[in-house]
């Protein structure tokens, strides 16, 4: 009778053990946890691709490409504004930057 109490122990532990491993591995996504430094490069950089693709057919338009230019920054300025990334200043360093940008 020994024996039998000890298999029925040693069985509850191993459910116990299963169900924990299967609880713990299910149902969770990766997450790959960017830095704020990071995530700012991420979005500067897409601005730039966007400045370089909507700038790039005005080249030899200089007026055309100004007006462009301060429609997609106003823009740009509204998505910031609203991004928990980054308080104003940074906002305001992040559009000088993208002020400066000129399409090679």
């Amino acid at each position: 009778m020994d024996s039998a109490v000890i298999i029925a122990i040693v069985g509850i532990f191993v459910l116990l053990g299963v169900i924990y491993v299967v609880m713990n591995s299910t149902g969770k996504p990766v997450v790959d946890v960017k830095s704020k430094a990071q995530k700012r490069r991420e979005i500067i950089a897409g601005y730039e691709a966007e400045l370089e693709a909507k700038l790039r057919p005005l080249i030899d338009d200089s007026a055309a490409m100004r007006a462009a230019k301060v429609k997609l920054l106003g823009r740009f300025s509204n998505e910031l504004s609203m991004n928990v990334f980054f308080d104003y200043d940074e906002k305001k360093e992040i559009i000088s930057e993208l002020a400066a940008y000129q399409p090679e």
